[in-house]
């Protein structure tokens, strides 16, 4: 019964382990039962192999640890000469300036750096400096954070290469200028970057892009699709501000509806949706069916449940 029990919890055949006891021969010992039944102590052997083998585990694993730890260093050190934060330089209103021309209609190249106080007068509108206050080469796309100066007021806005920024959608005294303003950042260097200025008498209503402009008041994730191209998903801290563009529609998906306050042309701003919850914006251009020459942006708003 033993055998049975003990082989079906080792998943032995039962029937199997009882045919080869029966065909055991029991041998017998004259060696008294004191004698069988005595405690021997064991014995210590020293096993050199096994001793070998965990030497070896602890040398790899030193190895390794050292690799960590001096990848960890590369990259933090990596991280420091990549990220240049507006902690580390002085405050635009304290750096030397740099005056520059602009003429409506001609693209200006200009480098600016963490020393540049980078100030342009428009006609039409009235003197801007420009300061590059934060550089990021960490994560693609390359981000820089740039800071506004209109009329006593500073505007901070961050930006990526390729992204064009119009100053109406973030200045509002700028939204009844004739002109439009617009920043692009065309390169990135390693304390450094490319800006694009570029002015013109503004479109006309049916030429316009969908232009979103979202303010960053408690950090969120969005994502987006403009005109059918979907955009990575970024995390956007607070303070930040994010423009989105499109030509016919475009799809902002945000995951703190109260994190975000958006602005669209000459419009009051909006708080996006209620605290926690998932909010999607979507703005489509439609043609009127009177003059399809004219457009107007439908908007609609949908919470997640």
């Amino acid at each position: 019964g033993f055998l049975r029990t003990y082989a079906e919890f080792l998943g032995f055949d039962p029937e199997e382990i009882i045919r080869e006891y029966k065909g055991l021969k029991v041998q017998t010992s004259d060696t008294p039962i004191e004698k069988l039944t005595e405690v021997t102590k064991p014995t210590f052997q020293f096993d050199t192999n096994l001793l070998y083998k965990i030497a070896i585990i602890v040398l790899i694993f030193s190895i390794l640890g050292l690799i960590s730890y001096q990848f960890s260093t590369i990259f933090s050190n990596l991280t420091k000469k990549n990220t240049t934060l507006s902690t580390d330089i002085n405050p635009c209103i304290e750096r030397e300036i740099k005056r520059v021309n602009i003429n409506k209609g001609d693209p200006f190249l200009s480098l600016i750096d963490f020393y540049q106080n980078l100030e342009f007068n428009v006609e039409e509108t009235g003197k801007f400096n420009l300061c590059l206050i934060e550089l990021n080469q960490n994560v693609e796309p390359k981000s820089i954070k740039l800071e506004i100066r209109f009329q006593e007021k500073t505007y901070a806005i961050q930006s990526v290469i390729g992204e064009t920024i119009i100053l109406s959608n973030i200045i509002s005294d700028l939204f009844k200028s004739p002109v439009q303003i617009e920043l692009s950042i065309k390169d990135i260097g390693t304390n450094n970057a490319q800006l694009e200025i570029l002015y013109n008498k503004k479109l006309e209503i049916s030429q316009k892009p969908i232009t979103v402009v979202l303010e960053i008041l408690q950090d969120t994730y969005i994502e987006w699709v403009a005109d059918g191209k979907n955009y990575r998903g970024i995390f956007l801290k607070q303070g930040d501000i994010r423009i989105i563009e499109a030509d016919t529609r475009l799809d902002i998906k945000i995951g703190n509806g109260a994190g975000v306050k958006f602005h669209r042309g000459d419009l009051p701003p909006k708080i996006a949706g209620p605290p926690g919850k998932i909010v999607k914006l979507t703005f489509n251009k439609i043609p009127d069916p009177l003059d399809p020459t004219k457009y107007t942006i439908n908007e609609n708003i949908q919470i997640a449940n």
